[in-house]
């Protein structure tokens, strides 16, 4: 597993991905209709939001970086902290 690779790829991902806090929205690169409310009051916890990656984000970690599964799980969850930390400043 290539580590600076998949963080290039992590970083990438967030680069593409915009939190909308006015709309209460998240647009992410693997889903362009993806969006869900942002927290109003309370952070969100980091095992709240899908422990593991979801179908769409591994197949476009797959058929865009040829990613195997054990380096999707290692970007997701890179990726998931790197975005949940964003949504809860």
């Amino acid at each position: 597993m290539n580590k600076e690779f998949l963080n290039r790829v992590v970083g990438r991902l967030v680069k593409e991905t915009r939190v909308d806090f006015t709309k209460g929205r998240v647009y992410t690169p693997y889903l362009l209709l993806y969006l869900f409310l942002l927290p109003t009051t309370s952070p969100i916890p980091r095992h709240h939001s899908l422990p593991s990656p979801p179908l769409l984000f591994s197949e476009h970690c797959e058929n865009l970086y040829a990613l195997n599964n054990e380096e999707i799980d290692y970007v997701w969850k890179e990726y998931k902290d790197i975005i949940l930390d964003k949504i809860n400043g």
